[in-house]
């Protein structure tokens, strides 16, 4: 089976130019999906309605128009509804996919069909400069995932596949307003759903000065609603939740400047090898 769906979001805020180097990105793939369901989440401006005009001609892509914006979470449970595969990549509006992603993680998942969530390893690449900056390293197998999952996301959500039928059993991405994904993750933990990462770079993520923006803004509130949900559902014990509600608490605190260099050492600690230097295999 080789048939899979890429579902992609995008809002009025997205720069054009990075669109444009994300859908390139995928349209330079050794393999290609049979449909990219691309969620508009409210009305776009008209450079990035041109921009998705211009690949039409190359890439499957299969609009649907939300009448107004709803959220990222919303707008993934939208366009998840209507991928008609049983394969689902994740791909994001700003990043980069590596030429052979999508063919390596295919492979992967077809040998092992017990697998329901596959990801793998990201470069972060500064836009102004397009030097690789940093990575994140994240675990392979299931149980140092698990252990991972309980104090940070054990996955990549850029590089993520997933089998459509584990994550509409749950209800899809839970309705939060950011770190739907790592929500994601503790819920299909929790029904005993199998997950995997390569050992591999597969999609290389852009960070700028926005991306600093939206890790400030609001962020602990929105955070601390994931940590909430974690609990809700029994991921993580009361102990745990304290320890994160007071390291994420503290960190805002931080004058930005502060907070960048402290989040470049601490996404830094997590790597165990430089990222950058592992390479897709054809």
């Amino acid at each position: 089976m080789m048939n899979f769906s890429v579902l992609i979001s995008v809002y009025d805020g997205e720069e054009p130019e990075y669109l444009k180097q994300a859908l390139e990105s995928i349209s330079c793939q050794s393999l290609m999906p049979s449909e990219i369901v691309l969620v508009e989440d409210g009305p776009l401006k008209s450079t990035l309605v041109d921009v998705i005009g211009d690949f039409r001609p190359r890439l499957p892509i299969v609009s649907l128009m939300l009448p107004q914006n709803v959220g990222l979470a919303a707008a993934l449970n939208e366009g998840l509804s209507l991928c008609s595969e049983k394969i689902i990549f994740r791909a994001d509006s700003d990043d980069i996919n590596r030429p052979d992603r999508f063919k390596v993680q295919m492979a992967f998942l077809n040998d092992n069909p017990d697998i329901d969530v596959l990801g793998g390893q990201v470069d972060s690449f500064d836009s102004f400069s397009e030097n690789i900056i940093l990575g994140r390293r994240v675990p392979l197998a299931q149980t140092d995932i698990i252990k991972f999952a309980r104090f940070f996301s054990p996955m990549n959500h850029p590089s993520v596949a997933f089998r459509k039928n584990a994550v509409e059993s749950v209800g899809g991405y839970p309705n939060i307003r950011t770190n739907q994904d790592q929500a994601l993750w503790a819920l299909l933990l929790n029904n005993g759903f199998k997950f995997n990462n390569l050992d591999l770079v597969l999609v290389s993520m852009r960070v700028d000065s926005k991306f600093m923006e939206r890790r400030l803004k609001n962020r602990f509130k929105n955070e601390l609603q994931m940590l909430r949900f974690q609990r809700k559902i029994g991921f993580i014990d009361r102990k745990t939740f304290f320890l994160m509600s007071i390291l994420r608490w503290s960190s805002r605190l931080l004058p930005k400047i502060a907070f960048d260099f402290l989040y470049k050492i601490v996404r830094s600690s997590l790597n165990f090898l430089n990222t950058s230097r592992l390479k897709i295999e054809s």
